[in-house]
């Protein structure tokens, strides 16, 4: 596993993640709802939560993020990875500022890799 030292070394595994979903799967995977992740995606994924929960701005949200992001962990306890990943992905798209879509990955990576290693763990 590569560690992270800093926050463009985390933009740059974020976009890799993102090239290798979007090779990974075709258009009607998004159409259906069915994002498959490769085990490098599951790997950077990893990897750029434990360096997201590592970073104050993950620890020190302001009450407004604090809520949002704790929400957004409770709705995902019923949403499958794939859900998550589009739901990542409308988030960064639709973002208001630069800013916004750069906090979205920050917030909700580390969501994304709880629940695919729940859903491992659900079929071992």
């Amino acid at each position: 596993m590569t560690e992270i030292n800093n926050r463009d070394e985390f933009d740059e595994m974020v976009i890799e993640l993102f090239e290798d979903v979007v090779n990974t799967n075709s258009d009607e995977d998004y159409k259906n709802e069915s994002i498959s992740f490769s085990d490098r995606a599951k790997e950077l994924i990893h990897t750029t939560a434990e360096y997201a929960r590592a970073i104050d701005f993950y620890n020190d949200l302001n009450d407004v993020y604090r809520t949002e992001k704790d929400e957004y962990a409770e709705l995902a306890k019923t949403k499958s990875a794939s859900l998550i990943w589009l739901d990542m992905c409308y988030k960064i798209a639709n973002a208001p500022t630069r800013l916004h879509m750069q906090c979205v990955p920050v917030l909700l990576i580390p969501i994304l890799d709880d629940k695919l290693r729940s859903e491992s763990n659900d079929d071992t």
